[in-house]
């Protein structure tokens, strides 16, 4: 979640090879999520925004452009994930990865 809301850029060169970094993130996300069910690690709302950023993250998973550094970068469909995934952060009282590394907090 910290690195969906981080700027682009930064999210991509923090890793090795930055063609993967979209899909890393969506199944990261999916996989915290499913750990989430059944726990009181977070409360239901945050796990309702955690379900829609899943969710369109699906909806994103047939569109093979969606999932180039390109794409992570500039498309909308990102831009929206990215906007989501920081609300959640501020709502968590939480920072994005790149302020954090800045020491931002």
């Amino acid at each position: 979640m910290r690195w969906l809301a981080a700027d682009p850029d930064k999210a991509l060169s923090a890793v090795e090879d930055p063609r993967i970094v979209a899909n890393h993130l969506a199944n990261d996300l999916f996989d915290w999520l499913e750990q989430t069910y059944g726990t009181d690690v977070v409360s239901v709302n945050v796990r309702t925004s955690l379900a829609t950023l899943d969710q369109e993250f699906g909806a994103m998973s047939d569109d093979a452009s969606l999932w180039t550094p390109e794409a992570f970068t500039c498309h909308s469909r990102w831009l929206g994930q990215r906007e989501r995934a920081r609300e959640l952060l501020a709502t968590m009282g939480e920072e994005r990865q790149d302020d954090l590394l800045a020491g931002k907090v």
